[in-house]
């Protein structure tokens, strides 16, 4: 696919990927991990609700309440990193090349392009995959390659048209559809096993299928070969040698370790102990508990005992709540009993804590803080980026291999296209990636560092660092426009002729000519004394040769001189 060689793969090859692909999914590799992202799914769409045991309970009686706060940490966190912006950097030889602003714009339009062909941004799936699951799946895929696979001309111009748009699309994979095996240098496989309607089957791989039907894909890939093929289908879709130098997957965790050998035990993404511990169940209890017991006890009204002697026929018992007071008219003792357990509270107290404990503190998200200590308001803010170190971590080094990967492609296949070119690219370089939360009161806070810092740094590391400018050089000449223009204004405003023909350009007028000035009038010429005049009859003396070009002394006296008496 990525290169010109002979792309055809033997049928023992063929069922090898197959194998290894069904190895990947049995229940010692992938087994025991569909299971916990089947559990965090359980939480964070609130589907985790038990019902009663005892049967001899009305089932209308029981309030059943599932508790949000597992799916309301996922989303608060989830908030705060979409906030971020994605800011690239390419380095090259230990210093950032001079490039950097343009390539980074360029795979950023590739990414922002990718987008439009999904529900949400990638950077959001890439986000709620981090939070919810741990692991960050990325998927990058060259146009040029998925125009080969199609046999409709229709679905081909389609695909043109992206091309047009960008050289490579990017895409994030469910973590429970991503099954990878590992090595000691990284990445050696990865599966991509998943569910797909026979229309969209026919739209991504050029098959022929039926459109309602819903089919399971096996898309294999390791550092040689991809095989994809899919049930119920005879041929298969791709079989192939892709000729890439790595994989186009790329794969980090969020609070994942290599240090323990189960594959399930790699991945401890944020809701592992509150899916491990239950604590979501056990706040549906409470919930459940305190609903039903308001329903059952509070609403009837008041708990009232009668003596069984006491008790006939007769008996008549009247409530009145008339201006609010409770009054009964009866043979009978009123009970008050509480509808909640104060020790029951006491408990959902503790548990809240210890579950903040797993998660993220609620005030971090927007609760009330009222009453808090100095200390404490001003260690919130750390509070909340410490739960979102790892993910931001996992988000950014997967785009960053991802972009690696777009990078030593173009390179190398010599790839020239309006969004970025092979030119564009060093021969050496190193890309990075950060991700950190933009919020409002974030960038008043930097600006406000970045004023204090004065000449202690550079312009280019203020406006990078905490200005988050992503092209710093655009930036400069930007800066520098608007200080040439404010020098031009400056210089009109004191000439009032120029203002005014500027002003009179801007509104869309014919600037109005200057007042015509009279002739200049030739200087009188003041008569020459008699003493210098020549007599009558005499003519002035003719020049020897050699006297044309003398020049006369200077006269260093007064051309009139003094009249006497002056």
């Amino acid at each position: 696919m990525a290169k010109k060689q002979d792309s055809t793969i033997s049928d023992k090859q063929i069922k090898e990927a197959k194998d290894a692909a069904t190895e990947l999914t049995s229940a010692s590799n992938g087994g025991k991990l569909l299971e916990m992202y089947a559990r965090y799914l359980e939480i964070y769409f609130m589907d985790g609700m038990e019902t009663p045991k005892n049967a001899g309970v009305d089932k209308d009686d029981w309030k059943l309440t599932t508790s949000p706060s597992g799916r309301n940490a996922v989303i608060g966190m989830v908030r705060l990193l979409n906030t971020s912006e994605l800011r690239v950097t390419v380095n090259s030889k230990g210093e950032k090349h001079r490039n950097s602003d343009k390539i980074e714009a360029g795979l950023k339009e590739m990414l922002r392009v990718s987008g439009r062909f999904h529900r949400a941004r990638i950077e959001k799936d890439a986000n709620l995959s981090a939070v919810l699951f741990g692991p960050v799946v990325l998927q990058t895929e060259r146009v040029d390659d998925l125009k080969k696979v199609h046999k409709s001309d229709l679905l081909r111009k389609r695909v043109e048209k992206i091309a047009d748009l960008t050289p490579f699309l990017l895409r994030a994979l469910p973590a429970d559809q991503s099954f990878g095996g590992w090595g000691e240098f990284g990445l050696l496989r990865h599966l991509r096993k998943y569910k797909m309607k026979g229309d969209a089957l026919t739209e991504r791989w050029g098959v022929e299928a039926s459109a309602t039907k819903e089919y399971t894909v096996w898309d294999s890939i390791d550092l040689n070969n991809r095989v994809v093929w899919a049930d119920g289908i005879k041929d298969n879709l791709l079989a192939q040698r892709h000729g890439m130098d790595d994989l186009n997957i790329a794969v980090r965790y969020a609070g994942g370790s290599s240090l323990f050998t189960e594959p399930a035990r790699h991945i401890q993404s944020f809701l592992y102990a509150h899916a491990k511990g239950e604590w979501d169940k056990r706040e549906n209890l409470f919930w459940t508990y305190l609903f039903t017991a308001i329903f059952i006890q509070g609403l009837p009204g008041p708990l009232l005992v009668f003596d069984p002697e006491s008790v006939n026929s007769q008996t008549k018992i009247e409530v009145d709540f008339t201006g609010g007071v409770r009054k009964i008219v009866g043979k009978a003792t009123p009970v008050e009993f509480p509808v909640i357990d104060r020790n029951v509270l006491e408990v959902k107290r503790m548990m809240d804590e210890v579950d903040a404990e797993s998660t993220i503190y609620k005030q971090t998200l927007g609760q009330n803080i009222a009453g808090s200590t100095f200390s404490g308001l001003a260690m919130l803010s750390s509070s909340g980026l410490l739960p979102l170190q790892d993910p931001k971590e996992a988000v950014s080094t997967a785009f960053a291999d991802s972009f690696e990967h777009i990078l030593c492609r173009i390179k190398n296949e010599g790839i020239s296209h309006r969004v970025l070119s092979a030119n564009d690219i060093p021969d050496e370089y190193e890309v990075s990636v950060s991700l950190e939360p933009k919020l409002p009161q974030d960038t008043l806070r930097n600006a406000q560092t970045a004023e204090g810092l004065g000449d202690t740094v550079s312009d280019e590391w203020k406006q990078e660092n905490l200005l988050q400018v992503t092209d710093t050089k655009a930036m400069q000449k930007q800066i520098m426009k608007e200080k040439m223009r404010e020098m031009m204004l400056m210089t009109m405003s004191q000439n009032q002729p120029l203002m005014t023909e500027f002003l009179m350009t801007a509104l869309g007028r014919k600037p109005s000519a200057p007042p015509s000035q009279p002739p200049m009038q030739p200087p009188m010429q003041q008569p020459m004394p008699p003493e210098m005049m020549m007599p009558e009859g005499e003519e002035e003396p003719a020049l020897t040769p050699g006297q044309e070009n003398v020049i006369p002394p200077p006269m260093t006296g007064p051309v009139n001189p003094p009249m006497p008496g002056g």
